[in-house]
């Protein structure tokens, strides 16, 4: 569901199935020479499909679109790849960038297994593969990711 929430920004509430978090705002600003997406959702076809309507009713140009993901848990993450195949362009902190490139080695989410027990959780009954955020997650880390230092801007028609 689309919904301005200032001149040229807008909501777009992105559902989060079988989630307590029930959906994501993600936003969107629009401007005469680029747009910015801000976070995009699970990787999941509810969720695209969502996206993708806020972008359709925007009439976005995503080779003019760029997208900053706040941080790297699949809510706010996982469909950066699929913007970044259709023609948008990635950015991220730096300390996300350095997470995205773990991401990449293949023992990145079995490792993450190893926290539970820090949790109080129980390893032999919960998994991270059991939770939304890794059913849901990025299927391949962004081949540009483009990282922001502190006190850098980025500049969208009259917002900064």
């Amino acid at each position: 569901m689309l919904t301005q929430v200032y001149p040229n920004i807008y909501c777009n509430q992105l559902p989060l199935p079988r989630t307590t978090l029930k959906w994501l705002n993600s936003y969107i600003i629009k401007s005469p020479n680029r747009n910015l997406i801000i976070d995009t959702g699970f990787n999941n076809e509810i969720c695209k499909k969502a996206l993708f309507e806020g972008i359709k009713e925007l009439n976005l140009d995503l080779s003019k679109t760029d997208v900053f993901i706040s941080h790297i848990h699949s809510d706010h993450s996982a469909l950066a790849d699929v913007l970044e195949e259709k023609g948008c362009t990635i950015y991220v902190s730096e300390k996300e960038k350095e997470i995205y490139e773990k991401m990449r080695d293949a023992s990145f989410w079995p490792n993450l297994n190893k926290l539970i027990t820090l949790f109080g959780m129980d390893a032999n009954e919960i998994t991270v593969q059991h939770s939304p955020g890794y059913i849901n997650r990025l299927k391949t880390v962004p081949k540009i990711i483009n990282p922001l230092k502190e006190n850098d801007q980025l500049i969208y028609g009259e917002y900064t």
